[in-house]
């Protein structure tokens, strides 16, 4: 050896056990965060995915037609940089099934604008060809292959001149082309499926009953130029006079942004979070390696060597193994989650290492050789002031005495328990430094894993939909559902029933604030409909109207703001009690006394209009909010939806014939079977055309279905933070025990039993795994209180706090056990050696 330098690569050859141990924490600590990169990218990717399957297509507009409308003119207006048809040809309902298949013609581009996925053969490129939804095609009465003719009879619906609609059937053979997949959850008709043929033959078809493609009643679906937002693009299409049913813009294009946002926000304070791990992993690893080394460096300073060469020499050492195995870190990082991801949801466009985010590699690489710097310069510093022979010793803590044992043995307040219990609590006491270090250690490890699970549970979709549907069943009806069919479902105990209608309601003008004048100018600007009122002067909120029993209406006194409700006036005068600027919205600034015209529609049992009023009413009583809390109020179509009214049940009745319940939610009595009374309670629904039911083992598995590559992508961050702190925590006792050699020497020297150590150990471990979880739970408890109460402004969405007692149970002992087997596992090394070996610490 020429220099003094030559040594650092041999004392890397020689340790090479200690060299994998170190090279194996930093491959973790890098990998962790350089997965959070890939995840990110997957989540965004699933959630891009669900935007397509919920909207049914990546288009940024989205036009209804009622009646002739230029596409060409369209697709060459300022703000469109394409446009793509789908124009419904015929309608063919599937034999001994409820389900119908609606033939369109799609425009070629239709199949990279809306979500289309072809299964197998090739969508149509001529006349008589065809290609339909799997789904639909296996319920046709014959089984069908690509190739085959298949004649189908269909009926075509087309309008009229004025507003009335005609019938056509039709019948026509077409060649099966292939079989494709149409995904839209969002979809008016669920049980209808889709059949794709080219726009030249569905005109032709047309044509055949001297109709156009302008006699059906197109949709059309609009891209636009980066440059515009969908809001410009949505009054600029507007105000050049299309007679259109309107242009909506793709809301779950446009939530998908926010969407982003919120998991950026979320994916930045779980970042933190793994820095900190990663941190502490790092740091522990060269900490333990640089204090199992203190004989050697005490053998260099014996032999003349000076503290900052030890230093120097131990830093240099710690920044070449970092700078080796932090790229390893990253590329099998990226790799493994990729391929986990991969192989568990299918997602794979997911790139390379060249594709991640810079800012994220660079973070690897700043908290990887930051915290070697620390974890090496601090033992370094420590190794090289310390004296030679103590060096040579051990620099153990060997104030064992027999005579001190004994004292702190009668003293102990746990002298009942047995001795090697009362042992551990005194090493404990005695050692207050190193316990409260390995200590916080795992505090961190463990509250950094249970606050990460808490973000990840409580914002994933399944959470959100647990937190929100509280019953077993819910209906919604158009027509309703009487009580004496609902009531008739054995084991089903009914918790709501609820009168409901939602509508729209005429007010003055002086009645809208300037900032409700203002959405509701803005939405004209967007809806022709709308456009018309104001042009008219006539002025609209949405509203949902609730009937109420004489007990409710009773119940809600205790919430009146103004005015005062009075049952029996209600019954025989047209007064209403109002709820306005629901969600602390501004919209409207109606008074007791005012004058209102609520529009009252009728309905038959099918559901079907049969005419309606607009009676005028006056406001007697204005409520607070709390009066519709927990109450579906349904969701806002076109117009400003900021108020609910509130009638007497009699009164629905009389304006509205309205003697059935629109909306039930129930549950499972005691005793009776789930899905024998969803059975019952589904055939009792379905005698309604209009009714749905919504059951919460059905919903929440749709839930699943729908979200499971969001779920995926969110909970991996939860499984990597668990492998981390895992290996953390088994790191953090390995340590613990490997630097008491001299220690536990000590102990065998005393008398003291293989079998009595290794209880101490086992005991010392159990109490360091049950304080840790302790503190971990209180501080998880706090941190996560503090998140939820700011949830809305950290997370984009408001979660509810609660206390995940199961979950943490199951970490609390997970960590014990941990504790116990990193604490176990360690001393069976120990017992190898001699006693005198483990005293003088011989390595």
């Amino acid at each position: 050896m020429k220099s003094f330098w030559g040594i650092i690569p041999r004392y890397i050859k020689k340790g090479k056990k200690r060299i994998t141990f170190v090279a194996l924490g930093i491959i973790v600590s890098m990998a962790l965060i350089v997965s959070l990169g890939t995840i990110s990218e997957a989540l965004k990717e699933s959630l891009y995915q669900k935007m397509k399957d919920d909207s049914g297509g990546i288009h940024d507009i989205y036009l209804g037609t009622l009646g002739y409308v230029d596409f060409d003119r369209v697709a060459k207006e300022e703000v469109v940089k394409e446009v793509t048809t789908v124009w419904p040809i015929g309608r063919y309902d599937v034999p001994n099934t409820d389900n119908s298949l609606q033939i369109s013609a799609f425009k070629g581009n239709a199949k990279d604008i809306l979500n289309l996925e072809l299964l197998e053969g090739r969508y149509p490129e001529k006349d008589n060809e065809i290609a339909i939804e799997k789904w639909i095609l296996d319920l046709f009465p014959k089984r069908y292959e690509i190739g085959d003719k298949i004649t189908i009879p269909y009926t075509i619906v087309h309008r009229g001149r004025g507003t009335e609609f005609y019938y056509e059937n039709g019948e026509t053979e077409f060649m099966l082309t292939g079989t494709y997949d149409f995904t839209y959850r969002n979809w008016f008709y669920p049980k209808e499926g889709n059949a794709y043929i080219t726009p030249e033959f569905g005109a032709k078809i047309l044509k055949e009953k001297k109709l156009t493609m302008q006699s059906v009643e197109a949709d059309g679906y609009i891209m636009i130029k980066p440059s515009y937002s969908a809001e410009d693009a949505v009054k600029k299409l507007m105000e050049s006079g299309y007679p259109t049913g309107g242009f909506f813009a793709n809301e779950q294009k446009l939530e998908l942004k926010s969407e982003y946002e919120k998991y950026d926000t979320i994916m930045f304070f779980v970042s933190l979070i793994l820095i900190v791990i990663s941190s502490v992993i790092i740091y522990n690893i060269f900490n333990v390696s640089v204090s199992e080394r203190t004989k050697e460096f005490g053998m260099l300073r014996a032999m003349g060597c000076p503290p900052w060469k030890i230093k120097a020499m131990i830093l240099i050492e710690g920044m070449l193994i970092t700078i080796v195995f932090i790229p390893i870190g990253i590329l099998l990082g990226n790799w493994i989650t990729r391929y986990i991801i991969k192989m568990v949801t299918g997602i794979e466009n997911l790139g390379t290492v060249r594709t991640l985010d810079t800012k994220i590699i660079l973070v690897a690489i700043v908290v990887g050789l930051l915290t070697a710097f620390i974890g090496t310069y601090f033992p370094a510093r420590k190794a090289s002031i310390i004296s030679p022979t103590e060096a040579i010793n051990g620099g153990a803590n060997t104030s064992l005495q027999s005579s001190s044992m004994r004292g702190s043995l009668d003293k102990s307040i746990l002298k009942k328990l047995s001795f090697e219990i009362n042992l551990a609590f005194i090493n404990i006491i005695r050692n207050k430094k190193r316990f409260l270090s390995t200590c916080l250690s795992l505090i961190i490890t463990i509250t950094m894993f249970m606050t990460v699970n808490y973000v990840v549970g409580s914002t994933n979709p399944v959470a959100i939909f647990k937190d929100s549907f509280k019953v077993d069943f819910k209906v919604d009806s158009k027509s309703g559902l009487s009580v004496e069919k609902v009531s008739s479902v054995e084991g089903l105990d009914v918790t709501l029933k609820l009168k409901r209608r939602g509508t729209t309601m005429d007010i003055e003008k002086e009645n809208y604030t300037e900032e409700g004048l203002r959405i509701y100018e803005e939405l004209g600007k967007s809806t022709q409909y709308i456009s018309q009122c104001i042009f008219n002067d006539r002025y609209l909120i949405e509203v949902t109207i609730l009937g109420r029993s004489d007990e409710e209406l009773e119940d809600l006194k205790k919430n009146v703001i103004a005015g005062e409700i009075d049952i029996n006036k209600m019954k025989n005068e047209d007064i209403l009690i109002l709820v306005q600027n629901i969600d602390g919205l501004n919209y409207t600034n109606l008074s007791v006394g005012d004058v209102v015209q609520p529009s009252f529609t009728k309905l038959n049992d099918n559901g079907e209009f049969l005419g309606g009023t607009y009676p005028e009413f006056k406001v007697g009583a204005i409520v607070s909010e709390d009066a519709i809390k927990g109450l579906p109020l349904g969701t806002p179509s076109t117009t400003v939806h900021s108020s609910a009214i509130i009638l007497p049940d009699s009164a629905m009745e009389k304006h509205m014939e309205m003697t059935k319940y629109q909306y039930w939610e129930g549950n499972v009595k005691d005793g009776y079977d789930y899905e024998e009374v969803e059975e019952e309670l589904r055939a009792a629904v379905n005698s309604d055309k209009g009714a749905t039911l919504l059951s919460y083992r059905e919903e929440l598995e749709k839930i699943k279905i729908n979200n499971a590559q969001i779920i995926f992508a969110m909970y991996s961050i939860v499984i990597v933070v668990a492998i981390v702190s895992v290996i953390n925590l088994i790191n953090i006792m390995n340590m613990s025990a490997n630097i008491r050699k001299k220690e536990f020497g000590f102990l065998r020297a005393m008398g003291l039993s293989g079998k009595q150590v290794k209880k101490i150990i086992m005991w010392e471990g159990a109490i360091y795994g049950i304080v840790s979880s302790v503190i971990s739970v209180l501080l998880t408890l706090g941190i996560s209180a503090i998140i939820t109460k700011n949830s809305e402004l950290w997370l984009g969405q408001i979660i509810s706090w609660h206390i995940p007692i199961g979950q943490m149970t199951i970490i609390i002992i997970v960590t014990i056990i941990i504790t116990l087997l990193s604490s176990i596992l360690p001393s069976r090394i120990l017992f190898k050696s001699s006693i005198v070996e483990s005293i003088r610490d011989v390595e």
